[in-house]
């Protein structure tokens, strides 16, 4: 149950766009937050009574879809862990391939359990991605379990244009962008189309989206004009509401995209 579209652009940024739609059981609401970033330190070793130095940090751009528990669970789990993980330089591999077999672990562990307890019904994506000091790019990888798979991890989006669907709304999203050219325009058209079908109501609410800029990931908010009214959009949530604007002092600052001015 969702949608999500990532794409690296012919500039090899990547770009993450996602619905907001999540299954409840028998229902469905639209509050997930399926754009996330998980931020990361590396350290090096420390003698006795020493700080460890810094080797390397940024961020851990995730998307995902189907069920949506293992990805929220494997997320919890890896928040606090890789918040301060260890490296030997000169030993240690500590690049996007070793952060993606740390993560893929996690994933591995949860989903075989997971799936286990259900029978062999589990159904869930994820991509993830992040700044690669070694290839001085971005890399993106997915990691999948399906009724008929055992869980899996592949690198994708190699090359620049490249772009990869999932969720209950593939099917028509690529039926939508076959012959486009890909462009934000396109792709955030096509998603729009298929959360505002009808004949697809597993995808629905808000469009999230946002894009790994050096060795962050910077999720966005997507501004809604409606009348005299501006909405913030993180998913469910307006964060240009009244109550976030009056109610306290503190104001949210995330930075925001206007889909108008793309569509």
């Amino acid at each position: 149950m969702t949608l999500n579209i990532v794409w690296r652009d012919p500039g090899y940024r990547v770009h993450f766009f996602s619905d907001s739609r999540v299954n409840l059981g028998a229902s469905s609401s639209d509050f997930g937050i399926k754009i996330n970033r998980m931020p990361y330190n590396i350290y090096g070793p420390a003698m006795d009574g020493e700080e460890p130095s810094l080797i390397r940090c940024g961020d851990i751009a995730i998307t995902f879809a189907g069920y949506s528990i293992i990805p929220l669970m494997m997320k919890e789990a890896l928040a606090e862990i890789l918040f301060k993980v260890q490296a030997v330089p000169g030993w240690s591999d500590y690049d996007m391939d070793a952060l993606s077999k740390f993560i893929f672990h996690a994933f591995d562990t949860i989903a075989r359990d997971a799936d286990f307890k259900t029978n062999g019904k589990i159904n869930v994506g994820i991509i993830f991605g992040g700044w690669c000091e070694k290839a001085r790019k971005h890399r993106v990888y997915k990691m999948e379990l399906t009724e008929t798979t055992i869980p899996s991890l592949t690198e994708v989006l190699l090359q620049p244009g490249e772009i990869e669907v999932m969720g209950s709304g593939k099917a028509e999203a690529e039926r939508i962008l076959e012959g486009q050219p890909l462009t934000p325009r396109n792709i955030v058209g096509a998603l729009k189309s298929v959360i505002d079908d009808p004949e697809v109501p597993s995808v629905g609410g808000n469009i999230q989206y946002g894009d790994l800029d050096a060795n962050r990931f910077r999720p966005h908010g997507v501004i809604e004009i409606n009348g005299n009214n501006v909405h913030y959009w993180r998913g469910l949530i307006d964060l240009n509401s009244e109550e976030f604007t009056n109610s306290t002092s503190l104001i949210p600052n995330i930075p925001h995209i206007d889909l108008a001015k793309i569509l």
